[in-house]
């Protein structure tokens, strides 16, 4: 009993987390789309919390099968966007670690109408 309790709970919460529409960014270390944000001469991308593989529709087509393209592009895209030497990606690093290094990273997720949400 204590079994389908459990796998009945993780339904439910799985669930309810495909109905979630947010936007998200990462923050630190900055990702090549927002990097301007924090001064890198870099081209400025308005809709940097929407990268978000073509949308619904496109990621699930019968092509796309649900799969993502490196960094958010489409994955069916012939010049993608965010994959060098793409229009945001212009070969600039943001920031630098060590092999094993532990590190703290910052994402925000934000509502539909750009609302900090959380802070991750």
């Amino acid at each position: 009993m204590a079994a389908c309790c459990g796998i009945l709970k993780t339904v439910l919460v799985v669930s309810c987390i495909a109905l979630v529409w947010g936007h998200g960014m990462l923050f630190d270390p900055p990702s090549r789309n927002s990097a301007w944000r924090f001064g890198f001469n870099t081209p400025v991308q308005w809709t940097d919390n929407e990268l978000n593989c073509g949308g619904r529709d496109i990621q699930w087509n019968s092509v796309n099968k649900g799969r993502c393209g490196v960094c958010g592009d489409r994955y069916d895209d012939k010049n993608p966007k965010y994959v060098y030497p793409g229009e945001y990606a212009k070969g600039i690093i943001t920031k630098t670690y060590t092999r094993g290094q532990i590190i703290t990273a910052e994402v925000k997720s934000f509502l539909n109408n750009m609302q900090v949400e959380n802070q991750l």
